[in-house]
């Protein structure tokens, strides 16, 4: 048995030795059995650290099986757990290597044959620490799925700095050309190196910023007014100068606020407003890290877990469609704000709760947070659309953002929920 806490203190060499040396365990027992389960706990960092792991496994000649759920099942095969908070196996019952990651603190001892890796750091960047140190990396573009993972986990502040196990990742993998990543702050918009900064404002549907979201055309029209012409012709990354920056900032700010957002400045700059990375590198499949996130968890959203998991493993082809319908999605989400029409509902769980109007093609997490910037719902808030038969269906990663990690957990052990792939179900007994 071992439990060992991934800190960046002088101690860490030996952590993530251990943590190399249990991976490697991991595979050598996959490739004995012939197959390996991953199971990843429901939030985004968690569900797309599973996903990582699963190319890596293919790329060992493991088959591998993954599932979302929200406690790992009996240990009857070699299997590892990603993002679940408490060990729940006994002395005796587990005969296959279990490997458990996990951000945070994590309960319970651990039984032999059972390695639990728990601190401070995103499961998809701990993860890829195991898979960096243990198989390596060279030559594939997998480590950047894990980096798209790092965006839905705490430890990169509102700057876009990483810190504990994210930085050290983020900074192995910075140093490798074939990457071609660097930092661009200033506005969060999708493909900050990619044309203007109207056509890059108005494909970004996360954060989503009224009237220039899904038009370029207002777009433009706005920034010649503002005489900032410098918009039209340069994108994010191009635009330099502390000074020109900080303006860009305050006059997209107010145009937002004018707009009718009511959250305080310090939320909006916080959520209009930071540092993320990208990739310059022309060959590279993932141009910007934050996006690919938000991709990802879209891709969940509108399509399944299989949508989302082909996404990450066919980078080259799925992930780009996936990418575009993304971008499409700026063209609707403007239109779907003006119809959400959020009205209160009350769950027999303490938890706020909005029924929305939203279609297939909607993101549940993108909707919840545009809302909330508005001031048409708290930030705290579940939403759900209702099914034909009455039911409420909830997204598992939005619940999880907004009220806390663990919330689906808790939805489900009090029967309020139950989860199906990157759906939650709320029955109609569970509404007050």
């Amino acid at each position: 048995m071992l439990k060992i806490q991934l800190q960046s203190n002088a101690s860490l060499e030996r952590s993530v030795e251990a943590l190399s040396n249990a991976f490697t365990r991991f595979i050598e027992a996959s490739s004995k059995a012939g197959y390996a389960r991953v199971y990843a706990y429901p939030h985004p960092d968690p569900v797309i650290a599973g996903m990582f792991v699963f190319k890596r496994l293919l790329a060992a000649g493991v088959r591998p099986h993954y599932s979302v759920t929200p406690k790992p099942p009996p240990p009857d095969s070699p299997l590892m757990a990603l993002g679940y908070d408490s060990v729940n196996y006994k002395a005796g019952e587990v005969s296959d290597v279990v490997l458990m990651i996990s951000s945070g603190d994590v309960k319970g001892t651990p039984p032999m044959n059972v390695y639990v890796f728990h601190g401070e750091g995103s499961v998809s960047a701990m993860a890829a620490l195991a898979v960096i140190t243990s198989t390596g990396y060279r030559g594939s573009w997998d480590p950047l799925i894990a980096l798209a993972g790092s965006y839905y986990g705490r430890f990169h502040s509102k700057s876009g700095k990483f810190y504990g196990i994210d930085r050290i990742v983020v900074e192995e993998l910075v140093k490798v050309d074939h990457y071609g990543l660097e930092t661009v702050t200033g506005l969060k918009v999708y493909k900050p190196t990619i044309g203007d900064l109207c056509e890059q404002m108005a494909r970004t549907s996360h954060p989503y910023y009224p009237g220039f979201t899904g038009d370029e055309a207002y777009c433009r029209d706005f920034f010649r007014a503002q005489g900032f012409e410098e918009a039209l012709t340069t994108g994010m990354a191009g635009i330099t100068g502390r000074e020109r920056v900080e303006r860009l900032i305050e006059i997209v700010l107010e145009a937002i606020r004018e707009k009718g957002a009511v959250s305080g400045l310090d939320s909006l700059v916080e959520e209009y407003v930071g540092g993320y990375l990208v990739s310059r590198q022309p060959v590279n499949p993932i141009k910007d890290l934050r996006m690919a996130g938000d991709t990802l968890l879209y891709s969940g959203e509108t399509g399944g877990l299989e949508a989302m998991l082909a996404a990450a493993i066919d980078m080259e082809n799925e992930y780009q469609i996936a990418e575009r319908a993304l971008e499409d999605y700026s063209r609707l989400i403007g239109e779907s704000m003006g119809k959400a029409k959020p009205r209160r509902s009350r769950l027999k769980a303490k938890y706020k709760l909005y029924i929305i109007d939203a279609g297939p093609s909607d993101s549940l997490t993108f909707l919840w947070k545009a809302l909330s910037v508005a001031g048409k719902i708290e930030r705290d808030s579940l939403v759900a659309v209702e099914s034909e038969d009455g039911e409420l269906i909830l997204s598992p990663f939005q619940a999880e953002l907004s009220s806390g990690y663990g919330t689906v957990k808790r939805l489900i052990e009090a029967r309020v929920a139950t989860l199906e792939g990157t759906r939650l179900w709320v029955s109609v007994d569970a509404l007050r």
